[in-house]
């Protein structure tokens, strides 16, 4: 059950990793300006639990009192951060898809308060790691999310930075807000005045879970509540787009090297099947659809490895964002920065095999039109990969008969304009396939991304 509600309750819950219970009945209530700390060794199941609270992992027990989507921040120990991007652009980019926006002036105090003023410009990947848990702190802060799950908030943090958090929670729960704490040290030996502000402490072993009620809730101040509210998340297409384009643009090294290939590719092939024109022109249109393939999949690996590999993947889907907008966008994006400028520079190659004007020309529409499915199925076999990171070879085998449809349709344009034959039939088929893989492939993938997240 879920819903809004001052007192958020877990009952019965069974918390499990892989195979493993880590504990069988865990129930404890969750008051509004009160926050439940989570101990234990390492490998005991605090990170498992507050994964499961974020609706990572097999969810609550039905008659669990839970909030609704668009309630929840996870703070994971390995901050959810693209290296590409400014710290100040970076806060925006985080933000967004919490329907957070915030203005110039708003954006500048928010990285002040964490002591970023002056790393604003700097890209994330200068940044230390103490600075860079600083900035997840500040998008925690403006997030407006009502229900905060931290884990191992002090780690890489120095005394001011430590002091900082414990400000921000503090800040939080004095407005109604909820918070579930995983550390290996306790709040309140870093400060006693966090003592009555913890409502219970969960102990876990790796075998069972112990509540350990705090009796001095019964002394604490009067809280504020309704402090949060449920925002409309911003078109989620829009913004996994505007955020795929940003990041490319960040990396303009990235973006080179395909075309590069491409080129090196198609300029080595006559040098070793001889110049004879008729020949070239009879390979040119299976050389450039195999070279396109090649290239598509060389730049593959970057559509989701760092976004998994950083916690985005996770952190989007805790504060309920649609991963399949987030895919789309990567098709789309990957078709804009890929797919069209090689239906581009392919023109002057083409040359090299001694097409003719229809040729080139029918070259250039098919692949605008079908390097779009090819980018969809390998975002798609990006999500395979991640969910069975030992088999990614035998992925990588496997995904290729998938392409044949696509280089059997493209090449049968380009021949079908030497014969001087209509092109409408193979040139629908692949637009046809292409708006097919736009619209199956982005939820498919998603749903292999919830495993791989799992």
């Amino acid at each position: 059950m879920t819903g809004r509600t001052d007192t958020l309750q877990i009952r019965d819950l069974r918390l499990t990793r892989g195979q493993s219970t880590l504990a069988e009945s865990l129930s404890v209530d969750l008051p509004a300006g009160r926050f439940v700390e989570l101990v234990g060794p390492n490998g005991s199941g605090k990170s498992t639990l507050l994964r499961t609270l974020a609706g990572l992992q097999p969810r609550l027990s039905l008659h669990s009192v839970w909030p609704a989507d668009g309630e929840i921040f996870l703070f994971e120990q390995n901050p959810a951060l693209r290296g590409e991007l400014p710290a100040g652009e970076h806060l925006h980019a985080a933000l967004e898809p919490m329907a957070v926006r915030l203005g110039a002036d708003e954006a500048r105090m928010a990285l002040q308060r964490v002591g970023l003023q002056r790393a604003a410009n700097k890209r994330v990947e200068q940044l230390s790691e103490g600075q860079r848990r600083r900035l997840v702190l500040a998008v925690m802060a403006a997030s407006q999310r009502r229900v905060w799950l931290i884990d191992e908030p002090v780690n890489a943090l120095d005394a001011a930075g430590i002091a900082l958090f414990i400000e921000l929670l503090k800040d939080h729960l004095a407005a109604g807000g909820i918070a579930v704490v995983a550390t290996h040290r306790r709040l309140s030996e870093l400060d006693p005045t966090l003592e009555p502000l913890c409502h219970a402490r969960v102990e876990l072993s790796g075998r069972s879970a112990t509540l350990q009620p705090v009796a001095a809730i019964a002394a604490a101040a009067p809280i504020a509540t309704g402090a949060f509210s449920t925002r409309t998340s911003p078109t989620p297409l829009r913004w996994a787009l505007r955020r795929e384009l940003r990041l490319a643009m960040a990396a303009p090294r990235e973006l080179v090297w395909p075309g590069i290939f491409h080129w090196m590719i198609l300029s080595l092939i006559p040098f070793g099947i001889g110049t004879d024109p008729q020949q070239l022109a009879r390979i040119a249109p299976g050389m450039v659809w195999v070279s396109a393939l090649l290239v598509t999949l060389l730049s593959a690996s970057r559509h989701l490895e760092a976004d998994f590999r950083s916690g985005i993947l996770s952190q989007l889907k805790a504060v309920s964002f649609p991963l399949s907008a987030l895919l789309a966008g990567k098709v789309i994006a990957h078709w804009l920065l890929f797919g069209l400028p090689m239906a581009l520079y392919s023109v002057p190659l083409a040359l090299l095999y001694n097409l003719d004007t229809a040729g080139i020309a029918a070259l250039a529409l098919s692949l605008a039109a079908g390097t779009l499915a090819l980018g969809a199925f390998t975002v798609l076999f990006s999500a395979l990969a991640l969910m069975a990171r030992q088999a990614q070879v035998l992925i990588s085998l496997m995904s290729f008969p998938v392409f044949v449809p696509v280089l059997i349709f493209g090449v049968t344009t380009v021949t079908a304009a030497q014969a001087d034959q209509s092109l409408t039939g193979p040139l629908a088929t692949l637009v046809g396939i292409s708006a097919l893989s736009l619209l199956l492939v982005p939820p498919m993938a998603r749903r292999v991304l919830d495993l791989a997240i799992e």
